[in-house]
C-alpha cells in the first residue's frame, strides 16, 4: 500500500452510459500528457476505482462523469481471478471543476486543451 494524490477526471460508472456511481465507490481516469511542437497530447491513461478509506463516509453518487476531483488516499491492488484493478481507499474527494460536458457531446475521457495537470 502507498499513499497517493492524484489529479484526475471522473469516468462514467459503465463506459458511455448515465447511471449513477453507486454508494460505494467511483471509476476516474488521470491521463498522461507530452508536448509535441508546441500543443499537449495525450500518450496514455491510468484508471482507478475509488473506494472509501474504512471509517471515512464518501457520497459518491455527487460526483459526475467529467467532474475533475482531487482524490488523497492510499493506493492498494484487488484481484480478481486473473484481473488486477488499481483502487484508491480515498481519505478525501476533492471536486477541482466541474463537468461541462453536456448529455449529448459524452465522451469517456475528457481531453486537455494546452497544458498538462
Amino acid at each position: 500500500m502507498a499513499k497517493i494524490e492524484v489529479t484526475a477526471f471522473v469516468s462514467d460508472w459503465k463506459f458511455k452510459t448515465d447511471e449513477p456511481n453507486p454508494d460505494w465507490g467511483m471509476k476516474i481516469n488521470e491521463s498522461h500528457s507530452k508536448k509535441n511542437g508546441d500543443a499537449w497530447e495525450i500518450v496514455g491513461h491510468t484508471r482507478f476505482t475509488v473506494k472509501a478509506a474504512y471509517g471515512v463516509d464518501i457520497d459518491f453518487k455527487a460526483f459526475k462523469s467529467g467532474d475533475r476531483v482531487k482524490v488523497t488516499g492510499t493506493q492498494v491492488t484487488e484481484e480478481r481471478g486473473e484481473y488486477k484493478n488499481l483502487v484508491i481507499k480515498a481519505d478525501s474527494v476533492e471536486v477541482l471543476a466541474p463537468s461541462t460536458r453536456s448529455q449529448s457531446a459524452r465522451q469517456s475521457v475528457p481531453t486537455i486543451s494546452d497544458a498538462p495537470f
